[in-house]
């Protein structure tokens, strides 16, 4: 095997190695959450909060569309991309959809395995006052996941290889809710279950889609100022996961962030640039033994 080859053996062996990732589980797609070390689910009131808690999206204040790369260690055979958007219903709240595309390559290009996840939101507010807010939201997502083709026999001295076969592919719907309440504006807690309902993919050897309870909680000390935190559950085996982070608005048009988390031990930092409705965001991502990630998003509010 080629060095390449090698590598990204051994990147995606780690990958998909647990606590550390198992099947449609990159904690934090958007860069936004990846500088807050992930701990998005109860700060993120825009669009993408559909990949954190539904029930943010009832914050929305104006409609919003957003695209993100993410380079997960830097690897060119690694592609995550993602794509999401919400708009207004008037008094029956907000609407969410969004697409996440996760390949993974050999080191001659050919198709290793392939996530697809394609969500519908809604969030809408139950209560709300000048003192307090109470929002509800709901996701379905559908998993598509696709092992690709073995790679077959080695054809000595042409670097190639022949004869793999379909190692097969399966999708399945799993369920979303959350809840997100504030007082005076400052304070903030949620909770979050995902795939309530036990999705799994697979006849013989199955793979399950983990069910996992997230609480967070977010205050703002000073204006422009937030730090949020948050633990994550999950079903079986699987470790609980702490993270946190910080954000802070220092001028017009910048603002800055940082986050740290387990399982594994990491630390993120990153940016966001905004120019009337337009925004861009950078976010660097640890990882104690992948190279790191650097994680870029775009976007539009109207």
């Amino acid at each position: 095997m080629t060095k390449v080859a090698v590598t990204a053996s051994v990147a995606l062996s780690l990958l998909a190695a647990v606590p550390a990732r198992a099947a449609f589980d990159l904690q934090g797609p958007t860069p936004r959450a990846v500088a807050l070390g992930g701990a998005a689910s109860a700060i993120i009131d825009d669009a993408s909060a559909i990949f954190y808690n539904p029930a943010g999206i009832a914050g929305l204040a104006q409609s919003e569309i957003g695209f993100a790369n993410n380079r997960i260690g830097n690897f060119d055979f690694l592609q995550h991309n993602l794509g999401w958007g919400a708009t207004h219903l008037g008094r029956f709240g907000n609407l969410a959809g969004a697409v996440r595309y996760f390949r993974t390559e050999s080191a001659g290009g050919e198709k290793l395995s392939t996530e697809l996840t394609v969500s519908l939101a809604h969030g809408v507010m139950l209560m709300e006052d000048v003192h307090s807010s109470l929002a509800f939201g709901w996701a379905a997502n559908f998993y598509s996941l696709d092992f690709g083709t073995s790679a077959g026999s080695y054809i000595p001295g042409t670097g190639s290889y022949e004869g793999g076969f379909d190692l097969g592919s399966d999708a399945t719907v799993g369920f979303d809710v959350g809840v997100r309440a504030s007082l005076e504006s400052r304070t903030f807690v949620s909770a979050v279950l995902r795939n309530l309902n036990r999705p799994t993919l697979g006849e013989t050897d199955k793979v399950e889609l983990l069910e996992t309870l997230v609480l967070g909680a977010a205050y703002e000390p000073y204006p422009d100022v937030l730090t949020t935190a948050e633990v994550e559950m999950r079903s079986g085996e699987a470790p609980t996961t702490v993270r946190a982070g910080m954000e802070y608005h220092i001028i017009e048009p910048l603002t800055l962030r940082a986050g740290v988390g387990s399982n594994p031990a990491h630390f993120s930092g990153g940016f966001k640039l905004q120019v009337a409705g337009f925004w861009l965001d950078y976010a660097y991502g640890d990882h104690p033994i992948l190279p790191a990630s650097h994680h870029f998003g775009v976007g539009v509010q109207f």
